[in-house]
């Protein structure tokens, strides 16, 4: 299974920056780029901090490549 993300799609719609993501979350800037640029996986504790600091469900984030989504990045 392959997770991919809508991380980048949710900071760009919310107008948020990756800065302020790794202030507030705690994830270094280095692994957020590695993240959205460079396809890299996750841990899940970052997973978690991530998701809290935007107040979202894992899920809504990171999803498997074999489950669809819809255009607002929402599991269908």
């Amino acid at each position: 299974m392959i997770l991919q993300n809508n991380l980048k799609r949710i900071l760009v719609s919310r107008g948020t920056k990756i800065k302020w993501l790794s202030e507030e979350s705690g994830v270094s800037l280095r692994i957020l780029y590695r993240v959205l640029y460079h396809g890299h996986s996750i841990t899940l504790r970052n997973a978690f901090l991530i998701a809290e600091t935007l107040d979202l469900a894992i899920e809504d984030i990171w999803y498997s490549s074999d489950v669809q989504s819809d255009k607002s990045g929402r599991l269908v």
